[in-house]
């Protein structure tokens, strides 16, 4: 009985048909004695004019309900996916868990770009120091339904240390609208080892977009892994890395990590770019020791090749006084 309420239309055309066959059963009682012909001039007149009136708001009132009933504007979800599965035998559980997967996935990200600046090359702790940036543009699909919700930021450093001291941090995170933001995480937190989860209440009126920005920094050991992941779909999302720091950044990326690139001082690199990516999807970039890093390393090994080659030569000499 629910099920048969809960869908709109199917009710108006029940009570559209009883409607009528009362209707033509009031018609047919008041042309009974028309029909056997002892009914006065003008009642006939009356009767005619009633019909008339009948049929204009009738079909007034048909054009109004058929609008009104093929708009489902209002309706809960759960009404929406009941009347869309059309199945009665759907019980109350199942709906619910398409109801929240529904709700979930009304917002999605209008662009997700992810901005990692190098602003140092550590060369005790063979890391750069980066800064990140994630700029999502959240949109609520939904024309009528309010979205509240609590979300989850995980944020995992990129550099494990044994020691107390902060190898990350974050930095801020907050929501904008209309120019109007709100902090949700207001001083720097660091992070440790084990990551750090930041929870955050979004809430989202109807076709409402909201700026959701977070900043943090982490050392990245020079053979290390960064990466990003998709937590909703996005129309647009995208992985920038700018070097600021006076080393060239070498680092891998793409498909398998096949490709290699060097940045050097003031040079911006695209390493993703993508259009209407699903969640779940996670891309990954592997950094590499600067140039300059090799190049010590190779300085390194030359004098210590002459410094071996010395000592031979003195060890090799008769004349070298020994201990």
């Amino acid at each position: 009985m629910r099920n048969f309420f809960g869908n709109k239309f199917r009710v108006f055309m029940s009570l559209g048909f009883i409607i009528s066959m009362l209707v033509a059963g009031g018609l047919a009682w008041i042309f009974r004695a028309d029909i056997l012909g002892d009914v006065p001039g003008a009642a006939i007149g009356f009767v005619t004019s009633l019909v008339e009136d009948l049929f204009f708001f009738g079909l007034v009132g048909l054009a109004l309900a058929i609008a009104q009933f093929s708009n489902t504007g209002g309706d809960s979800l759960n009404l929406r996916l009941r009347r869309l599965f059309s199945n009665p035998g759907v019980d109350d559980a199942v709906i619910s868990y398409f109801v929240d997967q529904v709700r979930r996935n009304g917002v999605y990200a209008e662009r997700a770009n992810h901005h990692v600046t190098v602003l140092e090359y550590d060369r005790a702790r063979r890391a750069y120091r980066l800064d990140f940036e994630n700029d999502y543009l959240l949109h609520n699909a939904f024309g009528d339904q309010l979205y509240e919700a609590d979300m989850t930021m995980e944020i995992a450093p990129d550099f494990v240390s044994n020691t107390d001291e902060t190898v990350a941090s974050v930095v801020a995170v907050w929501t904008e609208e209309n120019g109007q933001s709100n902090s949700i995480v207001q001083s720097p937190e660091p992070i440790p080892n084990r990551g750090l989860r930041i929870p955050a209440r979004i809430s989202l009126k109807p076709d409402q977009r909201l700026r959701f920005v977070a900043k943090w920094w982490s050392f990245a050991a020079n053979t290390g892994d960064s990466g990003f992941s998709v937590k909703r779909f996005s129309k647009s999302f995208r992985i920038t890395i700018e070097n600021k720091c006076p080393v060239t950044v070498r680092l891998r990326y793409g498909d398998g990590c096949a490709k290699e690139a060097a940045l050097a001082y003031g040079e911006v690199l695209t390493i993703e770019e993508r259009q209407n990516v699903p969640e779940r999807v996670r891309v990954e970039f592997q950094w590499m020791p600067p140039a300059e890093h090799d190049d010590l390393c190779a300085s390194q090994a030359e004098q210590g090749a002459q410094s071996m080659l010395e000592y031979d030569r003195k060890i090799s000499d008769p004349d070298t006084p020994t201990l």
